[in-house]
């Protein structure tokens, strides 16, 4: 889904917050992020959303060496 498709989606949810790793690819499986880890886990354990608008950095860069 693109990702202004994904906004949409959480939006329409009501209480929803979109977490973004600004990455590369489609999808998180491919940008390990430990900043999106965090608020995963904080949101399964305690069930607290990341603050609107959270951008999550990728632990490394694709391609490096």
């Amino acid at each position: 889904m693109p990702y202004e498709g994904s906004r949409a989606t959480a939006r329409a949810l009501g209480r929803a917050e979109l977490l973004t790793v600004d990455g590369y690819g489609h999808t998180v499986l491919a940008n390990p992020s430990a900043c999106a880890s965090r608020y995963e886990a904080r949101y399964l354990i305690d069930g607290v959303l990341p603050p609107p608008g959270t951008v999550c950095a990728p632990d490394r860069l694709p391609f490096g060496g």
